[in-house]
């Protein structure tokens, strides 16, 4: 419940009394329901009409939307994201082999709760790595941890790490993620044993539980080209490709398009 400050009341000065305790709500951290009570305060002809209960469950109401919103923030941060389009906002204009019923699965939890990877597939441009970001902002809506790295990125990572023990605790950061998004896979080629070991241990770990978005220009079929020929690269790509549901865009390069409206003037 919101209540607006309108003309009649923007002057109203709260009490000291009511000043005092959103100061210790305030201190306390309780910004939501600081907020709500302050309002509540300035808007007497609109809430006297409420009980007292209805008036705290309104405050408590607003620190839980406080909360859930500060939680968005910090898992946004924390996630690295390279682009900022919400899937909403990209269904306005959605890339050739994007469907409504697919945005929909990937604004769902069904996928995030049965452990599907993603694989989004498509030429350069076409927006795989804003689908994937908006994917990732819909994951942390839901109130889950995503991290976004460059394929390469990740694996030049750990290949620095010397250390034995310290690797085995960048493994497991990455698999406390709900969901990981590796962007560029397989932009430089073929994968090294080292790198498909790499991989294989973050598969294992994330297999069944905490799904992969894969963003590459090769469609899912062409990622066999992508391994050498071992046991580890059968393991890894049994991991990444069941199940996994591919989302393959076509068309022209949208980077082509928004640059052709740089410099020009209404």
């Amino acid at each position: 419940m919101n209540f607006t400050v309108n003309e009649q009341n923007k002057n109203v000065v709260m009490l000291s009394s009511q000043q005092e305790l959103d100061s210790r709500l305030r201190g306390r951290k309780l910004i939501g329901f600081a907020d709500c009570y302050r309002e509540q305060c300035i808007n007497p002809n609109m809430t006297q009409s409420l009980s007292f209960e209805e008036r705290l469950g309104a405050c408590l109401t607003r620190q839980d939307e406080y909360e859930r919103n500060q939680l968005y923030l910090r898992l946004i941060k924390n996630a690295g994201f390279r682009d900022h389009l919400s899937l909403d906002e990209i269904s306005k204009a959605p890339s050739k082999g994007l469907t409504l019923e697919i945005l929909r699965e990937l604004a769902g939890m069904s996928w995030i709760e049965r452990g599907i990877n993603i694989a989004v597939t498509g030429g350069c441009g076409v927006g795989k790595t804003a689908l994937a970001c908006a994917a990732g902002r819909s994951v942390a809506r839901h109130g889950l941890s995503v991290l976004y790295m460059r394929t390469n990125d990740l694996l030049d990572h750990f290949k620095g790490i010397a250390d034995h023990l310290a690797k085995g605790r960048a493994f497991k950061r990455i698999a406390r993620f709900k969901v990981l998004i590796l962007d560029d896979f397989g932009i430089h080629g073929a994968f090294s044993n080292d790198d498909v070991q790499i991989l294989l241990d973050i598969a294992d770990q994330r297999y069944g539980l905490n799904p992969i978005i894969l963003c590459s220009q090769y469609r899912m079929g062409g990622f066999y080209s992508l391994f050498p020929k071992s046991s580890g690269s059968e393991s890894l790509l049994d991991r990444l490709l069941h199940p996994c549901l591919e989302i393959a865009l076509d068309g022209d390069s949208r980077r082509g398009t928004i640059m052709q409206g740089v410099g020009t003037t209404e």
